[in-house]
């Protein structure tokens, strides 16, 4: 949580590549999250974000989600505070160690996946990698098998507008590519 330093770069005025209040609003997955839904709602054909529920704290999670499902606490990214839930009694669990922290937590349906592919922009530049792997973690780090693809005009305007929604002239998406679908 980098909040405390941030907070300084934008009462000092200094000049970023992504605004600082895109920094900040990045620190909070919650917020971010939001502001795709938002995109998802308004896109013409939509925007292809997964369902996630959001839960203040252990005492909110009253009902299980549908397993399996993974769970991610507060801002936690590259895999860390994620994890797979297969049943109702692993759900109990994770909210257990929930109420040792003060942050929020989320659950979304697990995908069964084959790849997922990174659409970063730098600017104007986007690019796409399409990344295999055999964690279900996808997004844990840049394996072996990884590989530049062309960029689908959909996944540049999700880019495109996911950028405009988060403020950010560097930006980058990941996409799963569920197992057995076509594309």
């Amino acid at each position: 949580d980098w909040r405390h330093m941030l907070s300084v770069l934008a009462h000092s005025g200094v000049p970023a590549v992504n605004s600082v209040e895109s920094f900040i609003a990045s620190q909070d997955k919650a917020v971010e999250y939001g502001r795709l839904r938002a995109l998802k709602k308004r896109l013409p054909g939509g925007f292809p974000l997964i369902t996630q529920e959001c839960y203040s704290d252990w005492r909110a999670a009253t009902f299980p989600p549908d397993v399996p499902t993974v769970a991610k606490i507060g801002t936690a990214s590259g895999g860390l505070g994620k994890m797979r839930i297969k049943s109702a009694e692993d759900w109990r669990d994770f909210c257990g160690c929930c109420a040792m922290q003060p942050q929020y937590f989320t659950s979304e349906p697990f995908v069964e996946w084959d790849a997922d592919v990174r659409v970063q922009k730098i600017g104007d530049h986007v690019r796409a990698v399409r990344r295999t792997g055999k964690d279900w973690k996808a997004n844990m780090d840049a394996q072996p098998q990884d590989e530049d693809v062309a960029v689908e005009p959909r996944w540049r305007l999700w880019i495109d507008e996911a950028a405009k929604a988060l403020d950010a002239d560097i930006c980058a998406l990941d996409l799963l590519v569920a197992e057995g679908a076509d594309g």
